[in-house]
């Protein structure tokens, strides 16, 4: 069975979209871990997985920022 190029594509963005998260992550952990404003700390791991989601989603965005710092 071949994959549908969309199949291929979605895969595609999805894995790009990861590894950019986790580039950013590890570069811009502070600043991401101090623009978290929370009172209740137990919050904390579902704020961040709401964010990894975001930026999976949006890593386009993600990706010209990081570049245009460079």
């Amino acid at each position: 069975m071949i994959a549908s190029p969309l199949m291929v594509m979605t895969v595609a963005y999805l894995c790009v979209g990861l590894f950019t998260t986790t580039l950013a992550w590890v570069h811009n952990g502070d600043d991401i871990e101090m623009n978290i404003l929370l009172e209740d700390e137990g919050d904390r791991p579902a704020v961040r997985s709401a964010l990894a989601v975001v930026f999976v989603i949006a890593w386009p965005l993600l990706l010209a920022e990081l570049i245009k710092k460079r």
